[in-house]
């Protein structure tokens, strides 16, 4: 995520008879936000934090403001809520669309389709512009229908869907599913909109308490996944996909082109349901913001005016736990795709933010 400093994530399987015994997730991960920002203006806290991050900068940026204005700071030159929620809700669409239409097709060894990506990288200042657009896009080249009877299919719908493949989409969700499931349904952080004052201060008091809680996170005493699934996971499509496939890798792609499809046939999302801070004590704010990967929190106290403390959890570090949904996926799930393919799809499902090797151990 840091555009300063090469960081990695490396996933060892360990493998017995050709299935996964046993998973490590280390991570080279290291934020100097806190020397970034320690004894900066909330104005130079917020230009630092705008020009550290590559991937979901606009996330970032907001999450930073949010923080600062619950903490009792009013940096300069940030946008309004309605205006700030609204390109944190375009850079979370363009994501979706990268994993979906870019990283996808590479994956398959099949050509790329840039056209939707393209589309909303085109509005990235006002998605709302992007919707009629986007919604004639997905029903031409995507669905193979309109978004809104898209949305409507019950299970048997969304199995013909997969079945006959007549985009490509559909074509390679075809071929993941019903491949196997993991043993149980995911624990999931509560989405952004489902966030209470109390949850902020447990959060807060949590980042406060433990150095180390930015790269372990856990509620309530557990790894926690989050990201779109988490968001739409009550939706009859992804109820009607988990009945025959259960919460598989594609479950999370799913999700994702749900997402797509209800931001084309409706207004955008309520500000709350994108971003939201609170003021936790003295001087301090958090703030949680949707990304396409998940929850961003940003925690930070100031003191005479200046950072004196600044912490951050990234939805990579909540996904990519090491009892988290990965080794449940990997190790407790059952799936008939040989291992090393099998890491590889919820990779590409769960899309780490910084770069990932997997290591192989036979016993």
């Amino acid at each position: 995520m840091s555009a300063l400093t090469p960081q990695r994530l490396t996933v060892s399987l360990r493998l017995d008879a050709g299935h996964a015994t046993g998973i490590d997730v280390r991570s080279s991960r290291r934020s100097p936000v806190q020397a970034w920002t320690f004894g900066a203006t909330p104005d130079e806290a917020t230009l630092r934090v705008g020009r550290a991050f590559s991937l979901c900068r606009e996330a970032q940026r907001a999450a930073c403001a949010l923080a600062l204005q619950a903490s009792g700071a009013e940096p300069e030159g940030t946008a309004g809520t309605s205006r700030r929620s609204r390109i944190v809700f375009g850079e979370l669409l363009r994501e979706h669309a990268c994993n979906l239409w870019l990283a996808w097709p590479g994956h398959a060894g099949e050509d790329q389709e840039p056209e939707l990506v393209r589309l909303l990288h085109l509005h990235a200042d006002a998605p709302e512009a992007a919707m009629p657009a986007l919604r004639d896009g997905l029903a031409r080249t995507v669905l193979g229908m309109d978004p809104a009877e898209w949305l409507a299919l019950d299970t048997v719908g969304l199995t013909t869907w997969c079945a006959h493949g007549t985009t490509p989409t559909a074509r390679r969700f075809g071929r993941w599913i019903g491949n196997g499931t993991p043993a149980s349904a995911p624990e999931m952080l509560p989405p952004v909109a489902k966030w209470s004052r109390g949850i902020a201060l447990a959060m807060a008091a949590a980042m406060n308490a433990d150095p180390g809680f930015g790269a372990l996170p856990e509620w309530r005493g557990q790894p926690m996944a989050t990201g779109a699934l988490a968001r739409v996971r009550a939706h009859p499509l992804l109820r009607a996909w988990q009945d025959g496939a259960g919460y598989d890798a594609a479950a999370h792609m799913l999700a994702r082109l749900v997402e797509l499809a209800q931001a084309s046939c409706s207004d955008l999302p309520p500000d709350a349901s994108i971003a939201q801070a609170w003021p936790t004590a003295s001087g301090c704010g958090l703030a949680a913001v949707e990304t396409s990967r998940g929850v961003l929190v940003h925690w930070l106290r100031l003191d005479r005016g200046r950072v004196a403390d600044y912490r951050i959890v990234a939805p990579t570090e909540w996904n990519f736990h090491p009892r988290g949904l990965l080794r449940q996926a990997l190790v407790e799930g059952r799936d008939t795709t040989p291992p090393e393919a099998r890491t590889q799809r919820w990779l590409l499902a769960l899309d780490p933010c910084v770069d990932c090797d997997v290591e192989v151990a036979h016993a």
